[in-house]
């Protein structure tokens, strides 16, 4: 995993011969110092860390969202009110929003009974078929037509990289799932971490597929 330093201080991760979080100057003064907590821990499972990484993410839109929302309202309010004859000219219909069905809330809510075993564990492949049918038995006619899998499908990586899916969870695998979505006329979506673990980074020695003699250390600096 990759490291920044700042005033000689790592402040991207753990020092490799420190368990002590790292630090940055306070309120410019050198001597004072401001704890920096992990997100994720090196030991985190790929599950735990992409998780993690999601709900930040769905975090951060919700705030643009709103910040958007309230920019537009202001607009707006200032602009003035278009006449009826305008109103009537330009009386368009959007194109359809890509719309159907994420697996995210189910597996990532508290509910009692829904995710008996922890986190994403109503993630799985029965789970997604029996959307799919719904889906496309009763609202493909509607326009969503959009079946995506979110985070907490994949437990480990191959020996390039990829992420592959839970064989305990995801038993046929991920192509299965899509040859039977695809089938009943729907799009699979499925979801991905921005950048490499440190597992699938595996110290810049993981071999790049299709280009032989690179590997991880090639695109990705420690």
């Amino acid at each position: 995993m990759g490291h920044g330093y700042v005033d000689g201080r790592n402040i991207s991760g753990y020092a490799p011969d420190s368990s002590e979080p790292p630090t940055l100057p306070c309120d410019g003064d050198p001597a004072t110092h401001c704890l920096i907590p992990s997100l994720v821990s090196n030991d985190a499972t790929e599950t735990e860390r992409s998780m993690t990484v999601r709900s930040c993410r769905r975090f951060l839109h919700s705030t643009l969202i709103l910040m958007l929302t309230a920019a537009t309202a202001v607009i707006a309010g200032a602009a003035a009110a278009p006449t009826a004859s305008a109103q009537s000219s330009h009386q368009v219909l959007a194109a359809k929003p890509l719309m159907g069905w994420s697996s995210w809330s189910l597996e990532s809510t508290n509910y009692p009974g829904v995710n008996p075993t922890g986190g994403a564990s109503w993630l799985t492949e029965a789970h997604i078929l029996q959307q799919a049918d719904a889906l496309s038995g009763e609202l493909e006619s509607y326009g969503y037509d959009y079946l995506n899998i979110d985070a907490g499908w994949s437990n480990g990586f191959d020996s390039y990289g990829r992420p592959i899916a839970n064989p305990t969870t995801f038993p046929d695998g991920i192509a299965y799932i899509a040859n039977y979505v695809h089938a009943k006329g729907l799009k699979l979506g499925i979801y991905l971490a921005v950048g490499l673990a440190p597992a699938a980074y595996d110290n810049g020695t993981t071999p790049i597929y299709g280009a032989p003699g690179c590997t991880t250390a090639n695109i990705v600096y420690p």
